[in-house]
């Protein structure tokens, strides 16, 4: 009789060994299916990521090669550009007229060049990923068109102040010895203190595209924070899992 009980509880004890084996093995094998598709959709966006960088590259080489940012605007007044498209340097003796009316032609074709449809629209689609390495002028962005430094802002001509509309949040500018009100900036104001007007509504802007050291620390330890809180809840959900396979297991057994 203890021989048979014997029996009994050795073929109980190997029916349920065989079951644990086949539960464990069941687990093994959903683990490596789901360490699979992590797998696979890890390359899948690479792939996508690299496809992406590729476009973002590919009109961030349009944009630079576009005619808005190939060239400086301060140029000299000996300097010409002959019909083969080559720029080279001439010596000629010309008057102070000559000179100026040069600068302002050429002031005037690259701020026609700035204001490009077509470069305004990609510098406005890549802003957020691209700064051409070439800048158009050193005194001018060419992502907001505002002055790059306050201290390259150009004061307007004397007697006329900037305001700004409560009503309609519009810059005019006001002469309080002729008592004159523009809407525009006046007709002595320099020519990039009017296209910087024409594009942010003010002669004072300064450019904020490029963030303070201060802010992008503060971005990255924004990216740090979120990247160890999404570490964090993976680990948190693998222990769930575990957890809840091993608690199936365990009522599995002891219903045996």
């Amino acid at each position: 009789m203890s021989h048979a009980r014997l029996e009994a509880a050795a073929r109980g004890a190997m029916e349920m060994f065989d079951e644990i084996t086949r539960v464990e093995h069941e687990l093994a094998s959903d683990f490596a299916r789901h360490d699979d598709r992590q797998e696979r959709f890890k390359r899948q966006f690479d792939r996508e990521t690299r496809r992406h960088n590729k476009a973002i590259s590919g009109m961030a080489c349009v944009l630079n090669s576009s005619p808005s940012s190939d060239s400086v605007l301060f140029v000299a007044p000996n300097t010409a550009v002959d019909d083969g498209g080559s720029s080279r340097l001439i010596a000629a003796t010309t008057n102070d007229s000559q000179g100026t009316s040069r600068r302002v032609s050429t002031i005037a074709r690259h701020l026609e060049r700035l204001k490009n449809p077509t470069a305004l629209r990609l510098r406005e689609e890549l802003k957020s990923f691209y700064l051409p390495p070439v800048l158009t002028s050193d005194l001018l962005c060419d992502t907001c068109g505002a002055f790059r430094r306050s201290v390259s802002i150009i004061p307007l001509p004397k007697g006329w102040q900037e305001y700004i509309c409560e009503d309609t949040h519009k810059h005019y500018y006001y002469h309080r010895e002729q008592r004159h009100v523009l809407w525009t900036p006046p007709p002595e104001t320099d020519p990039f203190s009017v296209f910087v007007f024409e594009r942010t509504n003010s002669v004072f802007t300064v450019c904020r595209c490029i963030p303070s050291h201060e802010r992008r620390r503060r971005l990255l330890e924004k990216l740090r924070e979120y990247a160890m809180h999404t570490a964090q809840l993976e680990a948190n959900k693998r222990n769930r899992e575990l957890h809840g396979a091993f608690r199936t297991l365990a009522h599995t057994v002891l219903k045996k």
